[in-house]
């Protein structure tokens, strides 16, 4: 589009042009690798290799790529119009440069954005990733379409922007020390995309953008008092893509949200709708303004943030539902006592709710039109944070109920049961959520399972098994400072377990033989700043399919807590140890205070029979003098790592010449 390289076609518009263009080369392989993000928007892809090649030989010396580290850089040739560089490179001006890319490996060199001004015909300028706080003029550049600042650090853009005509597209994407936008942005009359999301620091936008009838992405509007910043100054756009509007508290009237017009932007796909929770609202002023703002059934995205009605819009619970939504974002809602009738949107792949303290049921099984069988036939993904009182995820669970969830993250759900729920792969427990624990051996298809940040449970609460964890894949007990005692239990018989991870169980003083007892498929264990723990269990010489093992801040192992009989541990590869330490602000490692019950004096004989070793990284053991003279026999070992501080050496087998 910068570049006018793509114009409209009869009805369509440049974008839809530009869309219809880049699937026609998809379709032809001509990309490959292609990426989706979260929002079901495209990420990233690649060109293949034969495709790029010809494009370099089409476009000659038209591209050029200036490496800011050469001392001898290229000379580019002046037919040169599209650039890669670095942002401290010393480009020669360039009147005819049309495209100029600054990588980010440009932070090494000084910022000097001034440089922009030699290179007057640019079109599209990227400057993205970029950690510089403030940019000067941009008048030179009249022709520009396309500005890209994001992720910069940058807090006000400079008025000069105002002037740029021609310009297209404004991406500010996640720049997050953002403050202000110039106040004269409604004269940018050729302008048709402003990227605001991520920009936390924006508590203003311009007056009047309603005046930008080109305008077809406008990712944050911010409701205000002011003359211009109305919702209503949304009528006459015709938006798509994401739209959060913020400061809702600050709609006058039902009328006001009506004039938005979302119902009218057939285009929009994701529609965050926000409240300041430190502002007061009548529930009943809430309820009408939500009302009035139903969005268009092509909607895939709803966010619902803060909201002090005590019911949710009609528009949620009657046949004008958006039947398109795939994602749901139910946040903050405080006064509401029951969700809508969400049990009957078949598209509905993931739903979020949380910090709705009212909630008895996610879904009060029933429907008031259009009666579905079962219920979230289509959701795979669910995660409910900080709810108080909820009891069930349905009053009618069963088999019939979220027959393709397989991902379920809790957090903070203390009156929780969960009934068996057969496609569950997935199940993420944290906080207080001690009654959940004790149903959790319904889940018997569980392939992976993290609990964590819990600092009050001392020992899993007793459970009746009918069946083990026989396909747990993955298990991560994380942040459960005062747990005494593993679940021996629950977690035993682990016979298809691969990944097992034990992190910050700071009262852990012993792990229990029967964990590793039948994990004969255990490849990564990983024990981490479990302060108490003394010894590996015997059963640890059972975990012959082990290939790495990570040990950090474990003060009180010592090198007997290592049991004999590893030499058939034949698929071992990798081991990494080190003792307590912190991270400084500019990144480097430093000693923490030395802990007196520091155990580990000498390497664990035991590791001198691992017959395949190969990476061995030692950090931070004060009390480790000497390395045995056994570890120059490990014939495998191809990488070696020691460190007494932050300062790390390296040493690499050098292999015989032949």
């Amino acid at each position: 589009m910068a570049n006018g390289f793509i114009s409209s076609k009869g009805e369509l518009e440049v974008e839809e042009v530009g869309n219809e263009i880049f699937n026609e080369l998809y379709w032809r392989s001509l990309f490959v690798d292609i990426e989706i993000e979260a929002s079901n928007t495209l990420g990233c892809f690649k060109m293949h290799d034969l495709v790029h090649d010809l494009a370099q030989s089409v476009m000659e010396d038209e591209c050029g790529t200036y490496d800011v580290f050469n001392d001898s850089p290229p000379v580019l040739s002046t037919r040169v119009r599209h650039v890669y560089t670095g942002i401290g490179a010393n480009i020669a001006p360039f009147k005819s440069l049309r495209t100029l890319i600054s990588g980010k490996y440009g932070y090494m060199k000084p910022i000097n954005p001034p440089f922009h001004s030699k290179f007057p015909s640019l079109r599209a300028y990227d400057l993205s990733d970029l950690p510089f706080t403030y940019i000067s003029s941009l008048s030179s550049l009249t022709h520009l379409r396309y500005l890209n600042l994001s992720a910069s650090r940058i807090r006000i853009l400079p008025r000069s922007i105002c002037s740029l005509q021609n310009l297209q597209t404004l991406n500010l994407r996640h720049c997050y020390k953002l403050e202000r936008l110039p106040k004269q942005m409604s004269r940018l009359r050729r302008l048709r995309h402003i990227v605001l999301e991520g920009c936390y620091s924006l508590s203003h936008i311009p007056p009047n953008l309603g005046q930008l009838t080109c305008l077809r992405t406008l990712s944050l509007f911010v409701v205000d008092e002011r003359k211009g910043c109305h919702l209503d100054e949304l009528q006459g756009l015709n938006l798509g893509g994401r739209l959060e509007i913020k400061h809702l508290e600050k709609v006058e009237s039902p009328l006001e949200a009506e004039k938005a017009n979302l119902g009218g932007k057939h285009n929009l796909r994701s529609l965050y709708l926000c409240w300041d929770k430190n502002e007061t609202e009548s529930s009943e002023n809430a309820e009408h303004i939500l009302d009035a703002l139903q969005p268009s059934p092509n909607l895939t995205l709803l966010d619902i943030h803060c909201y002090e009605g005590t019911r949710f819009p009609q528009w949620l619970s009657s046949n004008a539902m958006p039947e398109n939504l795939v994602c749901i974002n139910l946040s903050d809602c405080r006064n509401c006592s029951e969700l809508p009738p969400l049990r009957k949107l078949l598209s509905l792949t993931d739903l979020n709710v949380s910090k709705m303290n009212l909630i008895q049921f996610l879904d009060n099984g029933s429907s008031h039109h259009r009666e579905v069988p079962g219920g979230f036939m289509g959701l795979k993904i669910l995660s409910i944070r900080d709810l108080p009182n909820l009891e069930r995820l349905s009053k009618g669970e069963g088999s019939e109920v979220f027959p393709c969830l397989s991902k379920l993250c809790i957090h903070n759900c203390p009156k929780l049961t969960l009934h068996s729920i057969p496609s569950l792969k997935e199940l993420g427990v944290s906080g207080s959520c001690e009654v959940l624990l004790r149903s959790i051996s319904n889940l018997y298809g569980l392939t992976s399972l993290t609990i964590s940040y819990n600092d009050q449970m001392t020992s899993f609460p007793r459970v009746k098994l009918e069946t083990h964890f026989t396909r747990l894949k993955f298990l991560k007990i994380c942040q459960l400072t005062k747990l005494k005692e593993f679940p021996v239990d629950l977690f035993s018989r682990l016979s298809a377990l691969e990944t097992l991870h034990i992190q910050c169980c700071d009262e852990l003083e012993c792990l229990p033989e029967e964990l590793f007892q039948g994990s004969s498929c255990l490849r990564y264990l990983s024990i981490t700043k479990c302060i108490k723990l003394q010894s590996l269990p015997e059963s640890f010489r059972d975990l012959t399919a082990l290939q790495s093992l990570v040990l950090t801040d474990c003060p009180e192992l010592a090198a007997e807590a290592f049991p004999d009989g590893l030499h058939h541990f034949s698929s071992f590869k990798s081991l990494s140890m080190s003792e307590a330490h912190t991270t400084t602000k500019d990144g480097k490692y430093h000693l923490e205070a030395p802990r007196p019950s520091n155990k580990l004096v000498q390497l664990p004989e035991a590791l001198r029979h691992l017959p395949s070793l190969q990476f061995m990284s030692i950090y931070f053991f004060e009390n480790l003098a000497q390395l045995p003279d056994w570890l120059g026999n490990l014939e495998t070992l191809q990488e070696l790592y020691l460190s007494r501080d932050y300062t790390k050496v390296k040493f690499e087998r050098i292999s015989d010449p032949d």
